[in-house]
């Protein structure tokens, strides 16, 4: 693989030796979550993350080779929240968005994921007084600054 040869490093695709089952299907059946044929269109699975986005691409490749009733093209909502930037992209794209995204639609597709995205930590021209500072003011309309 070329990530491989440039990160000078090997992947690996984990599998349980008496079902074949991937990761997350053994987790499933470890923890018997059933599979989800429902959504509700008043409810989304939350996730916070603080400057690190997934990227489209990684989601797809994740749905193709380990799991079977995902469509390709499958993508959380974003709630973009004191976010630099202006069309809600960027170049940061890190491995704890991808993997939270990659244990949960397993267990709650069809239900809808929603990203709360911030990055006000990272921008100097917003002053932030905490950690979930920019998400709570977000989430409750009320300021500390």
């Amino acid at each position: 693989m070329e990530a491989e040869e440039l990160l000078q490093t090997q992947y690996f695709q984990y599998q349980n030796i008496k079902t074949s089952q991937s990761v997350f299907a053994c987790e499933q059946a470890m923890y018997k979550i059933p599979l989800a044929t429902k959504s509700n269109a008043e409810n989304s699975l939350g996730m916070f993350q603080e400057d690190n986005y997934f990227h489209a691409e990684d989601l797809d490749l994740f749905f193709e080779n380990q799991t079977t009733n995902i469509p390709l093209g499958t993508r959380p909502l974003e709630a973009m929240i004191a976010n630099s930037d202006e069309d809600g992209s960027s170049s940061k794209f890190g491995l704890e968005s991808a993997l939270d995204l990659q244990v949960a639609y397993p267990i709650v597709y069809p239900q809808t994921i929603t990203i709360y995205q911030t990055n006000d930590h990272m921008d100097d021209r917003i002053s932030s007084r905490g950690f979930l500072d920019s998400f709570l003011n977000a989430i409750d309309g009320v300021s500390s600054v």
